[in-house]
């Protein structure tokens, strides 16, 4: 296949998604045609939920209070990102390396690049600076092989990627080797890890009381935590999207179609709620209110997402977010707002995931870009 085949098929690999989730008997589906771009886009960032489990929930008592926190965009805390680079390249895509379907990226301490491609059912490793490693995985069911691949993060005990069709978490040595694997019994939709091996899959479906399924470094299930913000709780779009870990094994969490961030303890126990007053997100949520409505099937259209990705280091976290401008807002452990980072995008451009990189004294942004094309584009401070 040559590149320029390549780029066909991977273009018509920006498809419809659609995902139908029903609480309390959850079912996730996805549907693919070849539709315009514009239109698949579009159904991209909607969400249906099956409206049979709106009964209210009641909260936990021992919720701490929410954080609210301001976001205000001034000149002063306004930074405008250049593009560095993109990979796969043209190169790479002549030698047959293009994505398919790349939903998750992650990295390492030393900048690698893991990009999970659902499609291909491969992970793709990258240097830092965009050069091709080698892909790991194939379809199927036996050892090194995925169904529905899922995240893959670095670990001491070697590269581990979770296989959610195959329910079990595979790990894989430097070299790219098939090394181990885990069986768990619960469907997942995502994963982080803690630096003693520790499992936090993000459960499907995200039941309140039951957001998090945690299993111990020889995947035996230990507990299960977490449930939506008070606010959010009778909502039928509550779910979590992005677990991340942050120091000390700081398991954090957002929502899709909320601007909340939950922060828990690696014994589950929920430190922090902040929740992000932007007008730019509030209008979003206003005009998704608006449109609400009920589709046939008994369904209910939510809207667009407010937040595509969340980031954690040292120091604090990133929300990525679309609107007329591609934003990532960048905050302080205890919430405080820094400043935001923008990039100027054609109105099609969707970003899917992300990860910031030190860099000597600068940051780098990788962002997985979901469409008009599927690749990792490289940003910087201008």
């Amino acid at each position: 296949m040559n590149g320029q085949a390549g780029r066909r098929e991977r273009s018509s690999a920006m498809t419809n998604r659609i995902r139908v989730i029903t609480l309390g008997r959850v079912r996730l589906q996805s549907g693919y045609s070849r539709p315009t771009l514009r239109s698949s886009l579009a159904v991209a960032v909607l969400m249906i939920a099956l409206v049979g489990a709106s009964r209210p929930i009641a909260a936990s008592a021992e919720e701490p209070g929410v954080t609210k926190i301001e976001v205000i965009s001034l000149p002063s805390r306004s930074r405008e990102l250049r593009l560095l680079r993109s990979f796969p390249t043209e190169q790479d895509e002549a030698k047959e390396v293009y994505f398919a379907q790349a939903q998750f990226l992650s990295a390492d301490g030393r900048g690698r690049i893991y990009v999970s491609d659902i499609k291909a059912n491969q992970v793709f490793i990258f240097e830092k600076d965009g050069r091709f490693v080698r892909t790991i995985g194939r379809t199927g069911q036996g050892p090194g092989e995925f169904n529905l691949v899922g995240r893959a993060i670095p670990t001491d005990r070697g590269l581990a990627v979770l296989d959610r069709g195959n329910h079990r978490i595979q790990y894989f040595d430097d070299r790219g080797r098939y090394a181990d694997s885990r069986k768990f019994t619960k469907s997942c939709a995502d994963m982080a890890i803690g630096s003693d091996g520790t499992l936090y899959a993000l459960s499907i479906p995200n039941a309140a009381g039951d957001l998090v399924s945690v299993l111990d470094a020889e995947g035996r299930a230990k507990m299960t935590f977490g449930q939506a913000p008070r606010d959010l709780l009778n909502k039928l779009s509550f779910r979590a999207g992005w677990p991340r870990m942050g120091p000390g094994d700081e398991l954090f969490l957002a929502f899709w179609f909320y601007p909340y961030i939950q922060v828990y303890s690696a014994e589950g126990e929920l430190r922090n709620v902040f929740e992000l007053r932007y007008r730019p997100i509030q209008e979003r949520l206003d005009r998704n209110e608006a449109k609400a409505k009920v589709v046939p099937g008994g369904g209910r259209l939510i809207g667009e997402s407010v937040i595509e990705a969340i980031d954690v280091d040292e120091n604090g976290f990133y929300i990525l977010y679309r609107g007329k401008k591609i934003e990532i807002l960048e905050f302080k452990r205890d919430g405080t707002f820094v400043k935001t980072y923008w990039t100027a995008q054609a109105p099609d451009y969707y970003p899917r995931d992300l990860r910031v990189l030190g860099d000597g004294g600068r940051k780098l942004f990788y962002m997985l870009q979901w469409g008009p094309e599927n690749k990792v584009d490289c940003f910087a401070e201008k």
